[in-house]
Formats: structure tokens, C-alpha cells, sequence
């Protein structure tokens, strides 16, 4: 029986985010074996309860640390040795550099990387780049050009992304291919009635500056005196990420009656069906944000920016909005067409739910994967398929 190893930074994302793809690949006939740095009791059960082995590893999850860095992924090698995986799959930033090394030392057959965005490192910005910021660019460049160099195949959630590593990181364009993203369980999000009663904006994920917490609130302050019985909605924690807010400023947004906040939650499900309208005001370089299409499945309206990853999942006026400008005065003026026009809400979210199953089924998107792999041999007759592409020229 084939073995397949995933290599993450963050062991919540096994189960919560790769847990369709683990069981796919169990119910394929491979026996799957996952790493991560920072397991608890429960994050094992999760991943024991999919039919996984969770595994430890050391690993430095935020900072570059060249010789702490490099003495793991010698660690991590030998862990791999001793499991004798046919297959390894790394994402996020560091296991991708440092997992794929690892692997390759370890001689693994097949070694795969997913990019799931660029990060808040190379966050576009309008001021010239401090020197320490642009060094550490160019050494973060080197090392993803050295382990993507090593891999079989790369998979990609957007075209920005792609063409980003193609030609800053010496991706061979051949083993790249994209993916709509990682997919949305249309069974677990299920469509949803909205709130309709009280028009409810709701913001799903970490409370990143980049990702537009700060916009979200500052909207809200903009609408709330005209449309009291309004609701924001943030779902979510503050991280151990520089660019995150601190929980003294969002309890100082709760305080003044902008948000209500419900810290980290388990389930986003009970969150979705108090809303009405999800919202994304992101400037982070995503691949294609998890939260968006789940809001996508539970049939929400979209408000989020016109940026790589995000724009993929609105047609302006269909099934929500684009924000061009990331500024509170923009956010409110999207925000304000549904508070104007509840009917929006309805219509619209039928669309995004319609686009969920179109593009970002889960199902569909992990039978391409493993067709992508040349493990999955069955015909695709009669069943839909999602836009996964090699990409061979430039588009």
C-alpha cells in the first residue's frame, strides 16, 4: 500500500482544511501519515478520527532561523526516512521550503507543494521597501527557488500566484498547475437562509491588519449610527502574526458597540447562518481564501477586493461586490447597497451558491489533484469538472 506524507505548519489545518483531501486519498487505497509542529490532544483525535497518523516535528513556524532551520529539516528527514513514503505533500510557507528539502534528502518519490497565497512578506506596498524587508524578500525567494526545484509537481490556487513563482522563483512552468482553490465540502456547508431580519456582515478568519479587520470596524462605524439595527459580525482570533490587531483593540471595537466578536470558534457553520453577507477586505496576498468560499456554499453575497485570490470568487453584481480601493469609505458604500436593498441578499447569495458548486466543490477539486498525480485512473465521464490546468504558457 502506498504511503502518503503531509508536511504542515499548523496542525489544526490537517483535518479542518485537509481533511477531504486525506480521506479521498484513504478511500483511494493509500494510508496517509501527517506532520506537524504543534499538536494537542485534540488536533490528534481529529486527525485520527479522518483515518491519519498524526506525527511531531520541530519546526519554527514564523521566523527564518538558517541554523535552527536547517537542523530540523535534517530531523524531519530522518522521520521521514523511517516512515518510507511514496508521496509528500507540503503547504504552507516553511514546510514547503523545508519540508520538500527534507523529503528529497529523504528520498521520497514524489514530492508535491501546494502555494496557497504569498503571504504578508510580499504584500504589495506603495512606500519603497525597508533594506532588512528586501533581504529577507530575496533569501525567501532563494530558498523556494532551491525547494520548489525539487518537486514533481506545484500546485497553485490563482493565476497572479502562478505567474509570481514562475518567474521570481524559477518554478518550472510544466509542473505547475492551477487549482480553483482547495476546495469547499458542499455537504458540510450547506446553503443557508439568511438573516433577514437584521442585515448581519460577518468576517471569517484571522484578525490580520492585511486582511482588512481594521476596515471592517471602521465601516461599521460609518453605518452603524444610520442603520442601528445592523450588525457586524467578527468570527475569529487575534495570532501570533505581526500583522494581526491585539485583543485590547478589538475589545475596544466590542466596547464601543461597532462588532460583536466570538473569539476562535471550532465550527463557523452557526456564525454563517446568523449572517447575511460575508465579507473578505483583504490586501493579503491570498491563494483563494477558505472563508470565501465557504460563504460561497452556505449562499452569502460576497463584498471582498479586487486582489489575487479574491476576485476569483465574484462576478460584480451577481453574486456581490468588488472593492477596489481598500478604505472604510469603499467597504460602506458595498456594504450599504444591501442594507438599502435586502433583496440582494437573497438573490445574490443563490449565485454564490450556484458558483460553489460549479467551481469549488471539494470532491471534484481532489479527483483532479490525484488525477494531476497520475493516481487516479478513472474515467471523467459524467461527473464535473473544475478549471485545473497545467500551465504551459503565459496567459
Amino acid at each position: 500500500m502506498k504511503r502518503v506524507v503531509f508536511i504542515s505548519s499548523y496542525a489544526p489545518s490537517l483535518a479542518n482544511f485537509r481533511g477531504p483531501l486525506i480521506r479521498h486519498l484513504i478511500e483511494s487505497g493509500f494510508e496517509c501519515v501527517c506532520f506537524a509542529p504543534d499538536f494537542d490532544d485534540e488536533t490528534r483525535k481529529q486527525v485520527d478520527a479522518i483515518g491519519a497518523e498524526p506525527l511531531d516535528y520541530v519546526l519554527e513556524r514564523v521566523r527564518l532561523a538558517p541554523a535552527r532551520d536547517i537542523i530540523n529539516t535534517v530531523s524531519l528527514s530522518a522521520k521521514l526516512r523511517e516512515q518510507r513514503p511514496d508521496i509528500s505533500i507540503t503547504y504552507f510557507a516553511k514546510p514547503v521550503i523545508f519540508g520538500t528539502i527534507a523529503a528529497a534528502l529523504a528520498n521520497v518519490r514524489t514530492r508535491v507543494s501546494f502555494i496557497e497565497g504569498l503571504g504578508t512578506l510580499f504584500m504589495r506596498s506603495a512606500e519603497p521597501l525597508p533594506l532588512k524587508r528586501r533581504l529577507l524578500r530575496g533569501m525567501v525567494k532563494l530558498c523556494y527557488r532551491m525547494s520548489l526545484r525539487l518537486c514533481h509537481r506545484v500546485f497553485f490556487c490563482n493565476p497572479d500566484d502562478l505567474e509570481f513563482f514562475v518567474t521570481e522563483c524559477g518554478v518550472d512552468r510544466n509542473k505547475a498547475a492551477l487549482l480553483p482553490g482547495i476546495g469547499v465540502d458542499l455537504q458540510h456547508y450547506e446553503a443557508m437562509p439568511p438573516a433577514m431580519d437584521r442585515i448581519t456582515f460577518v468576517m471569517l478568519g484571522r484578525l490580520l491588519v492585511s486582511k482588512g479587520v481594521r476596515v471592517f470596524a471602521d465601516a461599521a462605524r460609518l453605518l452603524s449610527k444610520e442603520f442601528p439595527t445592523a450588525r457586524w459580525l467578527l468570527v475569529g482570533d487575534v495570532d501570533v502574526n505581526p500583522d494581526s490587531v491585539t485583543r485590547a483593540e478589538v475589545e475596544g471595537w466590542v466596547s464601543e458597540g461597532l462588532v460583536e466578536w466570538t473569539g476562535q470558534v471550532s465550527d463557523v457553520r452557526p456564525w454563517l447562518a446568523q449572517s447575511s453577507v460575508l465579507v473578505l477586505p483583504s490586501r493579503y496576498p491570498e491563494g483563494l481564501p477558505r472563508s470565501l468560499m465557504e460563504g460561497l456554499a452556505a449562499a452569502r453575497p460576497v463584498i471582498t477586493t479586487d486582489s489575487p485570490g479574491c476576485r476569483e470568487t465574484v462576478t460584480p453584481g451577481v453574486n456581490g461586490f468588488l472593492v477596489e480601493r481598500i478604505e472604510p469609505e469603499a467597504l460602506a458604500r458595498a456594504m450599504r447597497r444591501f442594507l438599502q436593498d435586502p433583496t440582494l441578499v437573497e438573490s445574490m447569495g443563490s449565485q454564490s451558491r450556484e458558483l460553489a458548486v460549479s467551481r469549488f466543490d471539494v470532491n471534484e477539486v481532489n479527483r483532479q489533484i490525484l488525477i494531476s498525480l497520475g493516481l487516479d485512473k478513472s474515467s471523467a465521464r459524467g461527473t464535473r469538472d473544475v478549471p485545473i490546468s497545467n500551465s504551459t504558457s503565459r496567459s
